[in-house]
């Protein structure tokens, strides 16, 4: 436990400085963010802001799921690769 005090401080800080930047850049730029919008939406449209809510759930499941199928298959590559090499030099 004393071990993950270090990585869950470092996580929040960064969680923070990166949902602040975010605020503040689209502050700067006159720009309402996504989750400013959905929170703005959701008094006067509660069902579109969930709708919103849901659907970039989705996409963020499915961009990760594409990602990790891309790199797994790579690192699946490597790894035969590697173990036919392996092979080779035992022979």
């Amino acid at each position: 436990m004393p071990n993950l005090r270090t990585a869950v401080v470092g996580g929040a800080v960064l969680s923070l400085a990166m949902v602040l930047g975010e605020y503040t850049v689209a502050s700067v730029l006159s720009y309402r963010p996504f989750s400013v919008w959905m929170v703005e939406v959701k008094d006067s449209e509660a069902q579109l802001s969930v709708a919103a809510a849901m659907l970039s759930l989705l996409i963020t499941w499915g961009l990760l799921l594409l990602l990790t199928t891309l790199a797994g298959g790579r690192s699946r590559r490597r790894a035969n690769s590697v173990r036919e090499n392996r092979k080779k030099t035992v022979s």
